[in-house]
Formats: structure tokens, C-alpha cells, sequence
């Protein structure tokens, strides 16, 4: 080995062994977990670091001195953080241990809500509303948040309300919506002239902070819209689901599956929607999906089969999990057998508030108007049902399974949802569950 030769892989060892190196993780503070797959970014330096799934992250061949350290995360990016450190000294050869965090919900919070409106709820949603088909944003967009809270206290008692938050988009498309109570389960919708979103949940039950990004139409859109959604529905082992109800929320357009689990649905309005999936033996699936005009757009939809206890294998589970959390009146088909109902009207004696009304089809319920009831919303199965009148004919007491009553400011966020309440007011509801969804509900 030539001198030469051997003086250059002592200096390139030298140099290597000046270099510095980054020991660290990277925590997600607002959902009190790693954040998995960032990367981390050194100043002056040309290696990187990507976080493992504890979060965790090495970045070697440091030079020494003073760097400042990123994060890059889409999920940042969503929620508006930018998370970079001040000046971190490198010591030759020398070994960093680095925690980087984001700032904590209720501290983020802190910096961009008022105290006036967190004195009306503590969480927010952050978000962004864009165009339809690209990452511009929708100018001039406002945001419209509502959600059913549990309102308890010793002078209002316990009851059922519904909230509204309003936000502007600002021009890069950004929004907050301060002032949400804690642990809201609602959902946010996006407008702009006479286009709008569907309505996107937006769930707050396990983190003060949460992020969504709406997809709105041209303002100019054709009230006739032309979006299409193509998909597949499975089961989790991957096989067709064939016979399942997929249905655009807040719309009357749905579809059934074919016996290979595809369907289509047309006419539908575009930007950000949301798609309800019913089937026998699985819990109700909702699906985000972007509606674009120009092509159709292609989900693939997986259901995960529900285990039913003995107790609810007629009712379902949620019915027994919400008669035991108490609020409104329930009957079984124990009772409507004892009863001898041939009708749901013979079931009235039961249900406070409500009376039984001749009529050509059969007797009819509808409120007594001697309370706060002013109208009588059916939910069939999980789904709005629009023609009561038809109802006796459709399902005899016989082929009812359950029967749940609510009176006006009592009825549970799970089933305002199915019916979107939130353009109704003064009503209860009867939802009633049929042969036909036997231990789903």
C-alpha cells in the first residue's frame, strides 16, 4: 500500500470521526403519540432522518457546529404546525439526543382562539378548504360546523342541543373553528355561493384538536351535477359483499351492490361527500369520497362483521346500548306480541306525547301538540324513511323487532346523524327496527 494511498484513508477517518451525529424521536402532542414516518431535516447537512414507528430517528455524518432541526409531516402540514428548532450546537464527533414534540393541543389552541371563544368550548377544528382538482384554495369559502351536545346542569337538567360554529376561509384557504365543546362528535360542511360539501364528520371524543380538508366545487357548478363514484365493498378477508346499500348522506341518491360487491352511483353533487353503507350483519360504514366531474371517482369500501350478543341478537347491540343509557321509551317484540299490535299506532298507549289518528291507511301517529313536539320523524333501520303514510302497509307490528321513542331534545347525536336533524326542529322520532336488520341497529 502506497504512502499516499494510506495518508488518505487515515484522513478521510479523521474527518469521518469529526462528523456529528442525531439521536432523537419525534412525538405527536396533540394525539399523545410518535409521529410515525417524518423526516427530519438538518441545516447544512445532506442526511436526513425518517422516524420509525416509535418515532424514533438516527442521523449521522453531522458536521459540527450550529444547525437547526424540521419535521416534515403531511399531518403537520394539515394542522398548520411548523415544527423546527432553535440552533442546536454539534460538537465534533459528538452524539445528540433530541426530542422534538409538537406544541399540545390546548396550547395551540391557546395561540389562535380568543378567550371568549373558548368560553364557550375548549377543542377546535383546523382545515383548509381547496378547489375540487387542485391544492389552490377556494377563495372566499365559509365553513359551517354543528354538532348535538349533551347539555347537563342543575338548572337546565339533562337534555340534547344543538350547537353551530361559523368560519371564514382565509384567502390561502385556511380555517379555525374556535369554541367546540369538549369531546363533540359533529360534522362540517364548506360553502361558496350555491355549491356546498357534504357533510364531513368530524370527531373530537379523543383528541381537543382536530383537522379536516373540504373539497368544494366551482361556485359556477351546475345545480344538475354529473359526479360519479364507482367502488367495491368487501369484507376484512378481502371477499365481495354483495347486496349492501350504498347511500350519498344528506342526498336521495343510493344503490345496492352487485353480487361481486361493485356499484355505481350517478348524479351526485361534487367536492367532498360522504357515503353510507347499510348491510345485514355489519355496523353502518360511512366513506369519505372526493366527487369530481370530470372522471369518475373509484373507492374500495371494507366492512368488518359485527359480533352480536345473545341480548341483542334481535334488536342489536345499539339498541340495547342506548335503552340502558336511558332517555327515551323501548319496546321489543316481547312486548308487541303480549300487546297484540297489528299496527305500530297500537302501540300508542307507550309512547307519551303522541296520539293515534284514523286514516285510510291504517291508524297514524303523530304528536298530541300539548308539548314542545311538533312533528314525528321516522328512522326505518337506520335510514329516514319519508312516507309514513306507507308504513302500515310495508311493515305490520308483526314484522317489527324494536321500537325506540324519543321526545323532542332527547334523541341520541348516533340517530340525529342518520336522519341529518339538523334541519328539523320540535320533533321526536320513532326509529324502529324491522326483520330485515335483525341484531345491526
Amino acid at each position: 500500500m502506497s504512502r499516499v494511498f494510506l495518508f488518505s484513508l487515515l484522513w478521510a477517518s479523521a474527518a469521518h470521526a469529526q462528523l456529528a451525529t442525531a439521536v432523537g424521536v419525534v412525538v405527536d402532542s396533540v394525539r399523545g403519540r410518535p409521529l410515525v414516518g417524518a423526516t427530519i431535516v438538518v441545516s447544512g447537512a445532506e442526511a436526513q432522518g425518517l422516524s420509525d414507528s416509535s418515532g424514533r430517528f438516527r442521523i449521522d455524518s453531522i458536521p459540527p457546529g450550529d444547525h437547526t432541526m424540521a419535521v416534515l409531516h403531511p399531518w403537520l402540514d394539515e394542522m398548520g404546525f411548523s415544527l423546527t428548532t432553535n440552533k442546536i450546537a454539534f460538537a465534533p464527533g459528538a452524539t445528540m439526543a433530541v426530542v422534538l414534540a409538537t406544541p399540545s393541543a390546548q396550547t395551540w389552541i391557546g395561540r389562535r382562539c380568543s378567550d371568549a371563544e373558548r368560553q364557550d368550548g375548549t377543542d377546535a377544528i383546523v382545515g383548509h378548504v381547496l378547489q375540487l382538482t387542485s391544492d389552490d384554495p377556494a377563495t372566499g369559502a365559509l365553513v359551517h360546523y354543528s354538532a348535538v351536545v349533551i347539555v347537563a346542569g342543575k338548572d337546565v337538567g339533562f337534555h340534547h342541543s344543538t350547537i353551530t360554529r361559523d368560519a371564514a376561509a382565509s384567502p390561502s384557504g385556511d380555517f379555525i373553528v374556535c369554541g367546540v365543546p369538549t369531546g363533540a362528535l359533529g360534522t362540517i360542511r364548506a360553502t361558496k355561493g350555491r355549491v356546498s360539501t357534504g357533510d364531513m364528520p368530524v370527531d373530537l371524543s379523543n383528541a381537543a384538536l382536530a383537522s379536516v380538508t373540504l373539497r368544494l366545487a366551482p361556485d359556477d357548478t351546475l345545480p344538475t351535477h354529473a359526479g360519479v363514484v364507482t367502488g367495491r365493498i368487501v369484507d376484512d378477508a378481502g371477499a365481495p359483499v354483495p347486496a349492501a346499500r350504498v347511500t350519498l348522506r344528506g342526498g336521495e341518491q343510493s344503490t345496492q351492490a352487485t353480487d361481486n360487491g361493485t356499484f355505481t352511483l350517478r348524479a351526485l353533487p361534487l367536492g367532498s361527500q360522504m357515503l353510507d353503507i347499510d348491510k345485514l350483519g355489519y355496523p353502518r360504514t360511512a366513506a369519505p369520497v372526493v366527487v369530481l366531474g370530470s372522471q369518475p371517482a373509484v373507492v374500495s369500501i371494507a366492512l368488518t362483521a359485527k359480533a352480536v350478543s345473545a341480548e341483542g341478537s334481535l334488536v342489536g347491540v345499539g339498541f340495547v346500548r342506548r335503552r340502558d343509557a336511558g332517555g327515551g321509551v323501548f319496546i321489543t317484540a316481547d312486548t308487541i306480541t303480549k300487546r297484540k299490535a297489528r299496527y305500530l299506532a297500537d302501540l300508542q298507549p307507550l309512547l307519551p306525547g303522541l296520539m293515534a289518528d284514523p286514516s285510510s291507511y291504517g291508524p297514524m301517529l303523530r304528536p298530541t301538540w300539548s308539548g314542545m313536539e311538533r312533528c314525528l320523524l321516522y328512522l326505518v333501520d337506520g335510514l329516514r324513511y319519508p312516507s309514513p303514510a306507507r308504513f302500515n302497509a310495508e311493515w305490520p307490528a308483526s314484522a317489527i323487532v324494536g321500537v325506540e321513542y324519543y321526545q323532542y331534545g332527547h334523541i341520541p347525536k348516533e340517530l340525529a346523524d342518520r336522519y341529518q336533524i339538523r334541519d328539523w326542529f320540535h320533533c321526536s322520532m320513532l326509529a324502529i327496527w324491522t326483520v330485515r336488520s335483525a341484531g345491526t341497529n
